[in-house]
């Protein structure tokens, strides 16, 4: 029995073609940590898409709406707005990406002027973040620490706030480990009140997440070009093309997390992510393969079940 099958047993774990990945998930364990690299985007991805009572979590974005009610007023309702005139852009498949593209950096861009203009410190936001139901999934920190202990990059793409998506981290694991850079839109803050004055340039917005966004002058640069075997993790569509720009690139296992609307999105997801996990809100698969790369008996389920 191959651990492919083993996987499998899990009843939300799907496999569109076991034998296909099962081929490519033997070519990263013969190739080892030295040559691996991990993409992911954070929100529902590495974060949990419900709490355990079945609650919808936030996303870093989804902060700024709920958790200023209170606070900042405008601010919610401002954003609630662009949420509701932009967000049927999204998934919308009737429009071109190049439409669709053009409407998403409209509201990315519209979004982050009105968090902007509403003046927040970095304390509000360290306090957004305290109270918010926004949380790692389970494994989580142990998959962080395996990839820091076997020092395999770990490229975090988001389209959401880069200065929550660290909070969150720092929250969980005490610092952020060396090996994982977030590629996301960070908050500029004012050194004199701390008042959040810009954000970073460029944007980056659901339909541009991928490593053409990395420029040469970040320092991991040519210690990812070195590294062929890449294991993708996204909860989007669009998550699948994170690899694009990836010049080396050799074997890419993509794993896709199935959140919500299972049945009208399950063959598109199939088609899309080797690996389907379907209303899951654990990294306990994840985890398992990259711990494979440790073990040379690829067969042995013992390999897989005793990690």
């Amino acid at each position: 029995m191959s651990i492919i099958n083993d996987i499998l047993n899990h009843s939300f774990v799907k496999i569109k073609n076991p034998k296909i990945v099962e081929t490519k998930l033997q070519k990263i364990v013969k190739d080892g940590y030295e040559n691996l690299m991990i993409l992911a985007d954070f929100d529902y991805t590495l974060s949990k898409f419900k709490d355990k009572n079945g609650d919808e979590c936030l996303i870093t974005h989804s902060i700024f709406v709920k958790c200023t009610k209170e606070v900042k007023p405008d601010l919610s309702q401002k954003l609630e707005v662009l949420c509701k005139k932009y967000g049927p852009f999204e998934h919308n498949k009737e429009i071109s990406r190049d439409e669709k593209i053009s409407q998403m950096e409209d509201w990315w861009n519209f979004s982050h002027e009105c968090i902007v203009d509403s003046k927040l410190s970095h304390d509000d936001i360290e306090k957004f973040v305290q109270d918010a139901p926004l949380y790692l999934r389970d494994f989580a920190v142990e998959f962080i620490q395996l990839i820091e202990d076997k020092n395999v990059p770990l490229i975090v793409f988001s389209a959401g706030i880069g200065n929550v998506i660290e909070m969150i981290l720092q929250r969980n694991l005490g610092k952020i480990p060396s090996q994982l850079h977030i590629i996301s839109n960070f908050m500029n803050f004012n050194k004199k009140n701390n008042i959040c004055e810009s954000f970073t340039e460029p944007t980056i917005h659901s339909c541009c997440k991928n490593s053409t966004v990395i420029t040469g002058e970040q320092t991991y640069t040519k210690d990812i070009k070195s590294r062929p075997n890449i294991i993708l993790l996204g909860d989007g569509i669009e998550d699948v093309h994170m690899d694009i720009g990836m010049v080396n690139e050799s074997t890419a296992i993509k794993i896709g997390f199935l959140n919500h609307s299972i049945d009208s999105r399950f063959d598109e997801y199939s088609d899309a992510f080797d690996i389907l996990l379907i209303d899951c809100q654990s990294m306990e698969i994840p985890l398992q393969l990259l711990k494979l790369c440790q073990n040379t008996d690829f067969n042995n389920l013992d390999a897989i079940n005793n990690l």
